[in-house]
């Protein structure tokens, strides 16, 4: 068997009741070392703003490094996982990642997580991976969780380590490698210094492609924040074929756009017409949209994104992310790493509060080049049909004699007209409201 542990040390390290953990058993629990034959192990931590990491999980991230898991760090952050919800709700984008990326490689995945959002990110690698079998250890699994096991309930289980406590924890004696150890910090923030091989199978074609990968959450910020009327920022068939500046030379196909062209939805149940008719428009343009659920006003993308990430990192030698969150650094790091893929990034430059959809930190970070919406937005720019003037829509459009062709022409000069107006307000508000640094 080829076996990947996933370890998310924010949903796991206020769950074991001070265990004594034996690292080395956990790499393969709850299969025996005789039954993988192909191992991959990773501890997923956040990593403190404040001088010192969070006490409380690095008692656990010191041995289970030593024991052979690669630890990747995510940055603290304020309403997530931060000193004060104690490290308890950090972003699932690694997680997504991580998984999506063992996912070509072992058949069977163990997870150390409980939460909605990871369920749903596991939920996107599973139905791309059909033969993926995934073991989740949980002490209160989430209701999203259980509902997994409910849909694929050949391929998905939850394991209760309270059950099966004595398997998992060091005799007596034998503790030289248990949490209560007093060794050296980790001194890599990105990660650990061990490098699990992760390349991408033989036979993908990976040179030449270009993927794509978008936070619709994050885009509808910048909508907002910019002065355009919602859907009419991008033109999503055009995205599908623009390439960064410095990649004009980088052209070819392959099987299927779609695997690696991935427009990401958080959706409440009730979806408002606008946004049903953005998802459309991105299918129809031939993206493939995943979408992820809003539960107490809190959307769970994250996950899903990192997949969607990991996914095109695989297919791709050059990938495209569309957002302007720090979250995806440590994923851009840690595909890098694992796949040699470059990054870029789109999104808006960081502007004054309350309009800044952008971090300072994306800017300045050297996970992927930064590429300023101002700057190519001309390339880009639509007016969604849903805002255009009511003689200006496509359905209109149809009832104009096709022989009249001084109608047409009109049709076509007063939308231009309209749209460089309306992309000329975007650029001024952009100017206006840009950080001044």
């Amino acid at each position: 068997m080829r076996l990947g542990v996933i370890v998310e040390g924010d949903q796991f390290v206020y769950k074991t009741d001070k265990w004594k953990i034996d690292w080395r058993k956990a790499a393969c629990w709850p299969f025996t070392p005789d039954e993988v034959e192909e191992g991959h192990a990773f501890f997923i931590n956040t990593r403190s703003n404040q001088k010192r990491l969070q006490v409380d999980a690095m008692v656990f991230e010191r041995p289970a490094k030593r024991a052979g898991f690669e630890v990747i760090h995510r940055r603290s952050k304020i309403g997530e996982s931060s000193v004060k919800t104690k490290f308890r709700r950090g972003s699932t984008a690694i997680l997504g990642a991580v998984a999506e990326a063992l996912a070509w490689h072992v058949d069977h995945l163990v997870i150390h997580a409980w939460q909605p959002a990871s369920a749903e990110c596991i939920f996107q690698v599973l139905d791309y991976h059909s033969e993926l079998e995934v073991t989740f250890v949980a002490t209160s699994p989430s209701p999203h969780l259980r509902k997994l096991v409910e849909w694929l309930p050949d391929r998905v289980s939850i394991i209760n380590p309270n059950d099966t406590r004595s398997e998992l924890e060091y005799l007596d004696g034998d503790e030289s490698q248990g949490q209560n150890d007093s060794g050296g910090e980790s001194s890599a923030e990105n990660g650990s210094s061990v490098v699990t091989s992760l390349e991408p199978e033989q036979g993908i074609h990976r040179a030449r492609r270009i993927g794509r990968v978008s936070d619709f959450g994050n885009i509808h910020g910048w909508a907002k924040s910019i002065g355009c009327l919602w859907d009419g920022i991008l033109e999503l068939r055009r995205l599908l074929t623009w390439k960064p500046l410095g990649l004009n030379g980088v052209t070819g196909q392959a099987k299927s756009e779609r695997d690696w062209s991935h427009w990401v939805v958080p959706m409440r149940d009730s979806a408002s017409s606008i946004r049903e008719a953005g998802l459309s428009s991105a299918e129809d343009a031939g993206w493939n949209v995943l979408t992820a659920p809003v539960i107490d006003e809190h959307a769970l993308d994250d996950g899903v994104i990192g997949v969607a990430m990991a996914r095109s990192s695989h297919l791709c030698d050059n990938v495209l992310l569309l957002s302007g969150d720090a979250d995806f650094d440590a994923v851009m790091r840690f595909l890098a790493r694992v796949h040699a893929t470059n990054f870029f990034r789109l999104a808006p430059p960081p502007m004054e509060d309350p309009y800044n959809c952008t971090s300072v930190r994306v800017t300045k970070s050297d996970a992927a080049i930064f590429i300023p919406l101002d700057e190519v937005l001309g390339d880009l720019f639509h007016i969604s049909n849903e805002h255009r003037p009511n003689h200006l829509r496509s359905e209109k459009r149809k009832h104009i004699n096709q022989r009249n062709k001084n109608a047409l022409r009109d049709f076509d000069i007063e939308l231009d007209e309209i749209m460089e107006r309306e992309l000329q307000k975007i650029m001024r508000n952009i100017a206006d409201r840009r950080l001044r640094r």
